[in-house]
């Protein structure tokens, strides 16, 4: 079980760049905590958890108000956890993400101290470090993130490395689909929904291809 919990809680950061975009607006963050059992592993916990919300709210622009850590004991951190992990209050926290939430928003869920998780990915940057400490980005298109004890895995619907981004293709595409939702034209003539997603890959692909080091 501490493996998988390792497993979940490292890996988190790295599928929320995948499963909340860089559109941090459009993204909500809720953490839940399990019975540690003991003070090491219910610090251990609370670490993680930490990483991944202050990654969520420092790393990609997340406010707090979408950011949700239930824990084992609020005490604990109470900057950071917003109640106990009980069963009401976590009834209490979806609901109030489902009433503030969007059409289109991302809601990521982390269970640290549980069972495997299977979650969605929409379009964003996957990054990870190597066994050197390099960071990878690698944009992501659709799909999904399985964790499994000592292991994560992407299947993802298109992937691309940072290196392997064609950055004047995507400003082209960039352009086309700022021209298309700029004309003035009836839904019959064009596809909204298609022209917005296809902005925001090219957004996301320009934005990891300029983020840093071509690896």
């Amino acid at each position: 079980m501490m493996g998988l919990t390792r497993a979940i809680a490292l890996s988190a950061v790295a599928v929320l760049a995948g499963a909340a975009t860089a559109l941090a607006q459009d993204s909500h963050v809720l953490v839940i905590v399990g019975l540690g059992g003991d003070h090491e592993n219910a610090e251990r916990f609370h670490r993680w958890a930490s990483a991944i919300v202050d990654a969520a709210k420092d790393r990609y622009g997340l406010p707090p108000a979408r950011i949700v850590y239930l824990g084992e004991d609020p005490a604990r951190d109470p900057s950071r956890i917003n109640g106990r992990a009980t069963r009401d209050a976590t009834d209490g926290a979806v609901s109030r993400m489902a009433a503030h939430a969007r059409p289109g928003d991302r809601v990521f869920g982390v269970l640290i101290g549980h069972t495997p998780f299977l979650t969605a990915l929409k379009n964003g940057a996957v990054r990870f470090n190597d066994s050197k400490g390099d960071e990878h980005s690698i944009f992501v298109s659709g799909g999904f993130a399985e964790v499994l004890p000592g292991q994560v895995t992407i299947l993802a619907e298109s992937a691309e490395r940072r290196r392997d981004i064609d950055v004047e293709r995507a400003r082209a595409a960039l352009e086309r689909a700022q021209k298309r939702l700029a004309e003035t034209r009836t839904k019959e003539e064009i596809d909204f929904t298609r022209a917005q997603a296809a902005l925001q890959r090219a957004i996301l692909r320009l934005r990891i291809a300029e983020s840093g080091p071509q690896r």
